[in-house]
């Protein structure tokens, strides 16, 4: 059968790969009538988490129980079934207690060595193991569209607008206009927030979110703090779902969140880590709850009841379906990098290059693989009396204003030499010595006009900065 597989990283194909087979007495394979392209499998395309080449991808389908083992018994071929993107046992103490994301034995469909080694959904077929747990019945009549994200983000947006114990009178922000977010955004308002908000910079994002009846607040265009004080009476918001997965957007969260409020952070974290000033949550009464991956079959009956009634509407995402062929041109096409700004008034140096990388990014998107693994540069322009922090990782770019903690690679400069470095040609990521260019950097570092501290142990990373400034 065709099936799509990590090839490396930000690249897949479509390959012929052995069709699943009945392997155990509660297995079922089910044939993949739709799939999607979520943005956890967008963290295995970054390099953000594990993943070996030839592994399979996707944990969201709905599709037709083919043939199924010995011991299941709610299901049948033919029967029309959504499949959770979490494979749990069904009978472990977390799974009795409604934590199926704890259970013993758990495993994630598409996601090769960390979610243990079963095959994806984005394939003509896939093996479902415990399937009496992992599947779920699409009502009679319901289109795959409406009912394909059941499995995965659409009962992750209802539990965390759930476990945020929204009241009648309570205002919630949710920082992330995404597709989890889009979710969050409508369960939040079937959980009866009185008013909700979706804070983005994708314009486009925040038309659909608005579209559910959110408020947009576009954080490109206006702080987000002062943007949620001003809707709340100076308060800020009684609960706040962080539903992006990256340090900027929690700390948004912590900032527009009132005192005494909710933080339900959604979002998927890897390898990540914040410093966190437990004085000011400890005096600010913060309640932080970290949702980590979604217990699907404690919840998914309500979402799809909510998807079946209409109080919940999918749809609005659906923005493209494509053949699975089609899957090695688009993969990637759901997810721009971007850069972001830790400060809401950027310097001017950190306005330049985050600019700068920006472009380079957009115009060479090839150059996303540079992110793959974290770093952190320090760059300092001594004559501005003005510095910068750059970290990159899987999830992208943050530019912050002065140096922070210790960066990996540190530069200083005049304002001239550093707008010059970006038309430097390069050879294996490091100034080309065979142009004059190239010449002259080579001169200034001899000369201490231009100072790299990290230029021989670091290297490799030294590199990676030179080609996201590099606009020759």
């Amino acid at each position: 059968m065709k099936a799509v597989v990590y090839e490396d990283i930000r690249r897949v194909r479509v390959a012929e790969v052995a069709d699943p087979t009945i392997e155990d007495p509660h297995d079922a394979v089910v044939r993949v009538t739709s799939a999607a392209i979520c943005g956890s499998d967008l963290h295995f395309w970054n390099g953000k988490a594990p993943m070996s080449p030839g592994d399979g991808i996707g944990h969201e389908g709905v599709g037709v129980v083919e043939s199924v083992g010995q011991d299941v018994e709610r299901f049948r071929a033919g029967d029309r079934v959504v499949i959770s993107f979490d494979i749990v046992c069904g009978h472990c103490w977390f799974c009795r207690h409604e934590q199926s994301s704890l259970c013993e034995d758990f495993r994630n469909l598409g996601a090769g060595p960390f979610g243990g080694g079963l095959g994806g959904t984005q394939a003509e077929r896939v093996r479902v193991p415990f399937a009496d747990t992992n599947l779920l019945a699409v009502p009679e009549g319901m289109e795959d569209e409406r009912a394909l994200f059941v499995g995965d983000i659409l009962t992750t947006g209802y539990y965390g607008a759930a476990i945020g114990d929204i009241g009648p009178s309570d205002t919630v922000a949710v920082v992330g206009a995404g597709p989890v977010g889009f979710f969050c955004v409508q369960a939040a308002r079937l959980h009866g927030a009185a008013r909700v908000l979706a804070l983005d910079m994708d314009e486009a994002r925040l038309a659909i979110a608005a579209g559910a009846g959110a408020t947009p607040v576009n954080v490109k265009e206006r702080n987000a703090q002062m943007a949620v004080c001003d809707l709340t009476d100076g308060r800020g918001a009684d609960v706040v779902i962080e539903a992006v997965g990256n340090t900027s957007a929690f700390g948004s969260a912590i900032e527009v969140v009132r005192r005494g409020g909710r933080v339900v952070v959604v979002g998927m974290y890897v390898t990540e880590s914040v410093e966190i000033p437990l004085g000011v949550y400890w005096s600010r009464a913060l309640d932080v709850r970290f949702a980590g991956i979604c217990p699907i079959h404690a919840w998914w009956d309500r979402a799809m009841a909510a998807v079946a009634d209409g109080r919940i509407d999918p749809l609005p995402i659906v923005s493209h379906t494509l053949p699975l062929s089609s899957a090695p041109e688009d993969e990637g096409g759901a997810e721009a990098v971007n850069v972001t700004y830790t400060d809401p008034a950027p310097n001017g140096l950190a306005a330049m290059i985050g600019g700068l990388i920006q472009a380079n990014l957009e115009q060479h998107p090839e150059r996303a693989g540079l992110l793959a693994k974290p770093a952190t540069f320090g760059i300092t322009a001594p004559d501005a009396e003005v510095s910068i922090t750059i970290r990159i990782s899987p999830s992208g770019v943050e530019v912050s204003n002065g140096i922070r903690g210790k960066p990996d690679v540190s530069v200083r400069a005049d304002s001239d030499t550093l707008v010059g470095l970006s038309a430097v040609p390069l050879r294996f990521g490091m100034p080309d010595a065979m142009t004059r260019e190239g010449r002259a950097v080579t001169a200034k570092l001899f000369s201490g006009q231009l100072k790299v501290k990290g230029l021989v142990l670091r290297s490799g990373k030294l590199g990676k900065l030179n080609k996201l400034l590099s606009v020759a």
